[in-house]
């Protein structure tokens, strides 16, 4: 969440009773499932309740957006697009299959909440911060310490404090 009322966290597509991480009324939907060429994580996950499968894929998209946020190009793109619609005030889901259960939506959420923030510090300083590669430095290397870190640690806790600000 920043200042202008926006936020961005990840929800599920799944639809039904037992599913309660769903897109609530006014938020954006923003599918980041495979069916998203730029954001969706290629890597596939065979058994959904394989957590060690699950780690690893999460951290193999990791890997590939830090690489991507580190040039500048077309997820770290997407990313700035997505931030620029919280910092106008939107709310916005990004939305998986995996959702309620740790997903690759999770760094992408933590992405957005990051370069946000900075885009505000810059705002408050008077200078800009505009690229994914402005933010490649600190960032990636947060989320994409190890496996269970990047599933478990700190792209929930950055989703988190990003929502957490609305309130």
């Amino acid at each position: 969440m920043n200042n202008s009322g926006g936020s961005v966290r990840v929800t599920s597509l799944r639809r039904g009773a037992g599913y309660k991480n769903t897109p609530h009324e006014g938020e954006a939907v923003y599918r980041v499932d495979r069916s998203n060429r730029v954001l969706g994580n290629p890597y596939r996950l065979d058994d959904v309740h394989d957590r060690a499968a699950r780690a690893h894929v999460i951290a193999a998209f990791g890997r590939d957006l830090e690489r991507d946020l580190a040039a500048n190009g077309p997820m770290s793109a997407e990313i700035g697009r997505l931030a620029e619609r919280v910092l106008a005030g939107e709310k916005v889901c990004l939305a998986c299959w995996c959702a309620p259960a740790p997903c690759h939506g999770d760094l992408i959420a933590a992405a957005v909440c990051e370069l946000v923030e900075r885009r505000e510090e810059a705002q408050a300083a008077g200078s800009t911060c505009r690229t994914g590669a402005e933010m490649s430095d600190e960032f990636p290397a947060k989320i994409v310490q190890g496996e269970a870190h990047a599933v478990d640690g700190s792209a929930r806790m950055a989703s988190a404090r990003c929502r957490e600000r609305a309130s």
